[in-house]
């Protein structure tokens, strides 16, 4: 067992530690930014390694397990793919992660946030040595400042690194289901935001120098390059936004064109009709007027030019309140008082008072958290005002999400038409011939071995009733009979009763939706559970149905061994498919170590008005 003393001053030698590591944080954090700038992702990959690290670190020396929250690894390219669709997919993996927005942040504001909060006892300890020998007091008051201020510290320490803790945990680990924040965290968005609008402006810097290589100097690959290796940060915006003030911003970018395939010829061709031998210009050719002929890159870098100003300005105004009624009024008020130092142009007194700054300085605080919810509110909107799409690109995606629902929709249909007449073939079918040749057999021998054939005729029966039960098994497939005659809750609850797992079912339904509805959330209920306990390792199973607002909620919710990913597994990307047909989503979190939560969403309405809100467990 550790004495106190030494576990506090441990405590505090690993904050001061933690702070060092947070200051090499924000040169990483610095680096990979630069060489994003000029289209080189691999970097940020490899800072991966740092922040994993420090997530360690942190996690042993807090005693909070931390794990990772990013996605999985890209499985290998197909031996055909080009070397620029192979880097396109890395960089949608890259960028479409939201760990590494969320690694940015830490690596950007861990020196000015958690790492202060850290370094807070090593600085006090400071002072409290350093009091004795600067304090204009008498010797026995120098030194009883000087002792409790070493106390404070040591005591500070353990509450001051478990802060760091969960200040690392909050960016470094998994991602939860967003809460509602509080003042403070809300302040400490708007500060976040605050920085992001700085980065903004470096961003349309990078992107300007793009455009005036490409169209003033005739260096047209650096357009392409300066624009897509630029959208993390507004993407990055339009996650916050939704996180944490629920808009919802979707991407509007055209869709990315698809690889080039050879003509009869032999040769690869670009949008305006001319050949080449190796498909590397024209894809490039089609990649550049992909993102020049896109309404939204224009859109983004107008946001960029403007949203250090206004957002910039905006959060602005309650860190700066916050940071001047703390530190440039209460701080230096109490500070001025014990030391008889000079107020300087910065610290000011109130009325010629100097304690008059202390109630001030509180109240420009809280008037700095009163507003800091509204701030960010008002800045998510402002940025979800440019950086949605138009009603026109709106109108552009959803023609392009119907044609591939309905594609979808149709491959659906075959592979499940092709299932159907595999299982008569091999299952219903077969058995019935089975009992057509065993009764051929009977009527032989009814006349020579009535025994033989009364054997024969109850095989024949047997067959018959497995036939039978394979064609029920198949039409439980199809449409499962419960599912038509009692609905989705009670088919659900049936599926509890089957599942191998503990499954506690919740229904709240005003109705009944259409039967088509109905069974594709039937199946897709049904085929999370089985992932849930197939690959999830699941021992307890929870699942949620409600209708509100005309639209029909699914959640299963699992303690399953978490890292389910779905665009890596067949499973949860069918899910995703059937959903799709009927303009259904589907959103999935589930890190490292669980638990799983598959959140579905089926636009519908239900056509009884009859309430039945019942809840059981299997």
């Amino acid at each position: 067992m550790i004495p106190w003393r030494a576990r506090n001053a441990i405590a505090l030698l690993r904050g001061a530690a933690l702070f060092g590591l947070s200051l090499v944080g924000f040169a990483v954090f610095a680096g990979t930014l630069l060489t994003r700038c000029v289209a080189v992702m691999h970097p940020t990959v490899w800072a991966r390694a740092f922040t994993g690290w420090c997530r360690l670190l942190a996690g042993r020396w807090t005693g909070r397990e931390i794990a990772s929250p990013y996605r999985p690894s890209l499985p290998p390219p197909a031996p055909e793919a080009s070397f620029w669709g192979r880097y396109q997919g890395f960089l949608e993996w890259i960028n479409d992660d939201p760990a590494t927005g969320r690694d940015d942040t830490w690596l950007f504001a861990t020196p000015f946030a958690g790492g202060l909060v850290a370094l807070l006892p090593a600085g006090v300890l400071g002072v409290g040595v350093a009091a004795p020998f600067v304090l204009p007091w008498a010797a026995p008051w120098r030194v009883l400042a000087g002792l409790v201020a070493v106390l404070a510290a040591l005591s500070f320490a353990p509450a001051a690194l478990a802060l760091y803790g969960r200040w690392t945990a909050a960016l470094l680990g998994p991602q939860r289901v967003p809460r509602t924040s509080t003042a403070w965290v809300a302040l400490v968005r708007c500060a976040s935001l605050c920085g992001l609008s700085m980065l903004s402006a470096l961003v349309f810097l990078t992107q300007v120098a793009g455009i005036l290589l490409s169209f003033g100097l005739g260096l047209v690959f650096a357009f392409a390059p300066a624009v897509e290796h630029t959208r993390w940060l507004p993407n990055l915006r339009r996650r916050l936004a939704h996180d944490w003030s629920t808009v919802d911003v979707p991407q509007p970018y055209r869709p990315r064109p698809g690889p080039l395939a050879p003509r009869a010829d032999g040769k690869y061709y670009d949008d305006y009709g001319i050949g080449y031998r190796t498909p590397a210009v024209p894809q490039w050719s089609r990649r550049f007027t992909w993102l020049f002929r896109d309404p939204a890159t224009w859109r983004d870098l107008l946001w960029l030019m403007l949203d250090p100003v206004v957002t910039g300005v905006l959060t602005a105004i309650p860190v700066a309140l916050a940071l001047y009624g703390t530190q440039g009024l209460v701080l230096a008020a109490v500070w001025t008082r014990f030391t008889d130092g000079d107020d300087g142009d910065w610290y000011g007194a109130v009325a010629g008072i100097r304690w008059a700054a202390v109630p001030v300085g509180v109240a420009l605080t809280v008037l700095a958290l009163a507003m800091s919810r509204t701030t960010v509110h008002v800045a998510n909107n402002w940025a979800a005002a440019f950086l949605r799409p138009t009603a026109k690109a709106a109108m552009a995606l959803r023609i392009e999400r119907l044609t591939e629902t309905r594609a979808d929709a149709t491959e659906v249909q075959a592979a499940e038409l092709r299932r159907i007449e595999r299982d008569l073939h091999d299952g219903a079918q077969a058995r019935l011939v089975s009992v057509g040749l065993t009764l051929g057999a009977v009527e032989a021998l009814i006349d020579k071995d009535p025994a033989a054939a009364k054997a024969l005729a109850a095989q024949a029966r047997e067959t018959a009733a497995k036939a039978l039960a394979d064609l029920r098994d198949l039409v439980r497939g199809i449409h499962p009979p419960v599912l038509a005659e009692r609905g989705l809750g009670d088919a659900v609850r049936a599926l509890a009763l089957d599942s191998p797992v503990p499954v506690d079912v919740r229904v709240e339904l005003a109705g009944r939706a259409s039967p088509a509805v109905e069974a594709a959330a039937y199946f897709a209920v049904a085929e999370t559970m089985t992932n849930a306990v197939r690959h999830g390792g699941a021992s307890r199973i929870e699942v949620r149905v409600r209708h509100a607002e005309g639209v029909l909620y699914l959640e299963v919710r699992d303690d399953g061994a978490g890292g389910a990913d779905p665009d890596a597994g067949t499973g949860l990307r069918g899910v995703r498919r059937r959903l799709g047909t009927f303009d259904g989503t589907l959103a999935v979190d589930s890190p490292k170590g669980g638990p799983t939560t598959v959140s579905m969403e089926l636009p519908c309405a239900l056509s009884s008005p009859r309430t039945s809100p019942s809840s059981g467990k299997a």
